[in-house]
């Protein structure tokens, strides 16, 4: 068994080495490393430093993939039985790959996510602890699924249909929910994940995105989704809606806005 680790990279080259840093420092070493780069900084293998038994690969991408599509590009060409992803302005403690490993090991693990704190905070757990991890509350909230907090087994993933980047920023989640479709059991690591929290530009403010994701997201979902799921996702796209420039769906919004106060 051996772990495949895809960072996916945007114009933050010294966030990105201190994420690789975090790869190599790793108790259980990956066998490979693949950094898709999506942003303007054309990287060689000279930029980082290397270790013998970690085979290092660079995909200098000449357009921007956004996450999803790298991830996927990264995940077809690894050459390993388990996907480790990571974001450029992430880290991983140095035992997140080892106690994946013995998940996998001793419970035939096929998904793992590991709980995410603040970076420089050990004890400031983000979004909410995924121990308890369930659809009801997963239509509608961020229940500790990120780009950087899952493992998952190779086959499984594109079984799954992998990354949807129509779906961004919620394609983290939605791999998640597909798996629990399928009664997949979704195993929570003991290790961590410190989750930056710089201002530096992200997918989570750009609006269109979020508005073009949210909008995708119902779509796909909502026949599985109660009234309440429903109402919830649609006040939510219409604060994207509204933040991207759509002025107009100002009384939508305080519609479902009324909505959500009522069925609570």
């Amino acid at each position: 068994m051996k772990f495949s680790v895809i960072i996916t990279t945007f114009n933050r080259p010294k966030h990105l080495q201190k994420a690789y840093a975090s790869v190599l420092s790793q108790s259980q070493k990956p066998d490979e490393v693949i950094i898709i780069n999506n942003g303007k900084n054309y990287y060689k293998n000279n930029f980082f430093p290397q270790l013998k038994k970690i085979k290092l690969k660079i995909i200098n991408s000449k357009k921007n993939l956004f996450p999803s599509k790298a991830r996927n590009k990264g995940a077809k060409i690894s050459k390993n039985n388990f996907l480790a992803f990571l974001d450029d302005d992430d880290t991983w403690h140095k035992n997140y790959l080892s106690e994946a490993k013995k998940i996998i090991l001793k419970k035939k693990g096929m998904i793992i996510l590991s709980k995410i704190y603040k970076k420089n905070n050990n004890s400031e757990i983000l979004f909410k602890d995924p121990t308890n991890i369930n659809l009801t509350e997963l239509f509608v909230k961020n229940l500790g699924v990120t780009g950087s907090n899952i493992v998952i087994n190779k086959k499984l993933f594109f079984s799954l249909g992998g990354y949807k980047s129509e779906l961004e920023p919620s394609e983290d989640k939605s791999l998640v929910i597909e798996a629990l479709f399928k009664k997949i059991k979704i195993f929570i690591g003991e290790s961590k994940v410190f989750f930056s929290t710089h201002e530096e530009l992200r997918l989570t403010t750009n609006y269109f995105k979020l508005r073009y994701g949210t909008k995708n997201f119902y779509k796909k979902y909502k026949k599985v989704m109660s009234f309440s799921q429903k109402i919830k996702v649609l006040k939510k796209l219409n604060i994207f809606r509204i933040k991207s420039g759509q002025i107009h769906y100002v009384l939508n919004f305080f519609f479902f806005f009324l909505l959500t106060k009522i069925i609570s």
